[in-house]
């Protein structure tokens, strides 16, 4: 969903970008380039906003608690202890390595 969603607002600012250039006649100097560029960032924040403010909207209507769902009951294991202790064994070798070196 986040990848969707930044690829949505950096399509909105390319035609906010687009926008301009087709309604611009003649050079623009410095200041009125650096002027647009702080409107447009600033538009482009309210628009994302209200963007994510539809999007939250329509995930309510979908039955969007807060709570995440799972089909399972989520229990740790011998398995997932095995895992985090030979993970850390990992860190704090590479970790002594490092200094070593």
């Amino acid at each position: 969903m986040a990848y969707r969603y930044i690829f949505v607002v950096s399509e909105m600012a390319g035609d906010l970008m687009a926008a301009r250039y087709l309604r611009t006649v003649g050079r623009l100097g410095a200041g009125e380039n650096r002027r647009f560029v702080g409107h447009a960032a600033g538009h482009l924040f309210l628009k994302s906003h209200a963007m994510s403010a539809e999007i939250y909207d329509a995930m309510c209507c979908r039955g969007f608690t807060g709570r995440p769902v799972s089909l399972t009951v989520m229990k740790l294991r011998s398995t997932d202890l095995l895992f985090i202790l030979s993970n850390l064994m990992i860190v704090l070798i590479l970790i002594a390595g490092e200094h070593l070196f």
